[in-house]
This record gives structure tokens, sequence and C-alpha cells, in this order.
């Protein structure tokens, strides 16, 4: 009896094991799921935001209908015809449209697609890492290549320009922690000292131009925060995205 006993037992614990293992899959796929098409949204987002053919309509709120400028010039001709629109009105229309589809593409720059990376972020910490064997040179799950690739691709002076003054940080690998590190080796930032760190990120799993990890930054106050921050390289422009601002540097 004692041996039928401790058999099924193990029998429950093996059934517990598998039941939780495929509750732990049905999550992490659905993860994926969710992380893939939320990359998809931000680079969609992206592409209009640098899309000057774009042009987005006024809404009375969320996200403005956008269409391209010989869509844009039809349904203009149709409300034309329709509502008795006249030539001053079309004009007028045109004007304002062009206003607000500049002011919607730094919006697009710095609220939403910083609020989606925020989003991204947040899914993709969540992503449990599938189990590897461990070596000598890596301990984080996270890095996807050789992290003097990423020093290569990041590491360097990039310029950062706001208000006419520019700061320069300088960006390399901190070997023994396994991080890039962003210091400001030029500094014209608010509450900012030259020599002070101002973030630090690893790679993205996957995606060798991108990089996540935290800002080093100040409040309106001058308090010390940290806030997650998201890089992108592209050629010699650094994207620049934490939850306060989108900004642009370019590599000295």
């Amino acid at each position: 009896m004692k041996q039928i006993a401790a058999a099924l037992v193990l029998v429950w614990v093996l059934l517990s094991g598998a039941a939780l293992y495929a509750m732990d899959s049905q999550k992490s796929d659905q993860l994926k799921k969710d992380i893939s098409a939320l990359e998809e949204e931000i680079n969609f987002w992206e592409k209009a935001a640098a899309d000057e053919s774009i042009v987005f309509l006024m809404t009375l709120g969320g996200v403005a209908p956008h269409m391209s400028r010989d869509q844009y010039g039809a349904w203009l001709e149709e409300r034309q015809i329709q509502n008795g629109w006249t030539d001053q009105q079309v004009a007028d229309h045109q004007v304002a449209t062009s206003n607000f589809s500049r002011e919607y593409r730094k919006k697009l720059l710095t609220d939403l697609i910083p609020l989606l990376e925020r989003d991204l972020y947040d899914l993709r910490s969540k992503l449990q890492p599938p189990a590897e064997p461990s070596n000598d040179k890596w301990d984080s799950p996270v890095m996807p290549f050789d992290l003097f690739v990423a020093d290569n691709l990041i590491g360097g002076d990039w310029i950062l320009s706001i208000d006419g003054k520019d700061s320069i940080i300088y960006v390399q690998l901190d070997e023994q922690r396994k991080v890039l590190v962003g210091t400001l080796s030029v500094n014209h930032l608010e509450y900012h000292h030259q020599g002070e760190v101002i973030f630090e990120v690893t790679p993205v799993k996957d995606l060798p131009n991108r990089f996540q990890g935290t800002e080093f930054s100040y409040d309106d106050q001058g308090i010390k925060v940290q806030i997650p921050l998201s890089l992108e390289v592209k050629d010699d422009i650094l994207l620049y995205r934490s939850r306060d601002q989108a900004l642009q540097l370019v590599r000295r």
C-alpha cells in the first residue's frame, strides 16, 4: 500500500508539473504575440511620423484618422460636391490640416510612441527567457549577441542638441557589469553635471540595433529619478525614447 501511495504521489507531482509547464508555455506564447503586435504598431507609427506624404485629420479625440495626400484631395473634392464647400472653405481646411498634421507628428514622437515603447518594455520584462546553459562569458539571458559588437554599434560620442546647445554623451562598454554606459563628456543639460552617467542599457534580444535600460535624470524640482529608456541606432542617428521625451542624437 505504501508503494502504491508513493506511486500515486509521484504521478500527481508529475501531472501538476506538466500542467504548470503548459500554463507557463501558453502565457509565454501570448506574451510573444502581444510583443509582436506592439512592435508592429510602434513600427507603423514611427513610419507614419516620418512620412510627410501622410495627412492627419482633426478629430474630437483618440487617434487621428490619416490618409495619403491624394486621398485627402479626393476627400476635399467630395466635401465640396456633397456639402457645398466653397473654395475658401477648402483652402482653410487645407491650412488647418497641414498645421494639425505637423503638430500630430510631434505628438506621435513625444507622446504615443514613447508610451507604446514603455508598454513594450513592460511586456518584454515579463517574458521569461528560455533556459540556456550558462557559460563564463554571459550571466544575463537577454544578451542577443557579443557585447563587443554592440559596443561597436553604439559606442563613441553622440551629440545631443537642445535649444541650440550641444551636449555630448560618450557611450562605452562596462565589461565587468556587461552594460553599455552613457556619460556626459560635455554638458549643457539642466541639473546634470559633466562626467555624470546619464544612462545604462543592454541590447534587446534578436534586435541588434535596439537597446533598453535606465535613464538617470531629474524631475522639474531637480530631484534625481530613474526612467525606463529605449535606444535605437539607425546609421549615424540615435533615437532616444524615455517616458518623458523622444530625442535624436547624432554621431560625432
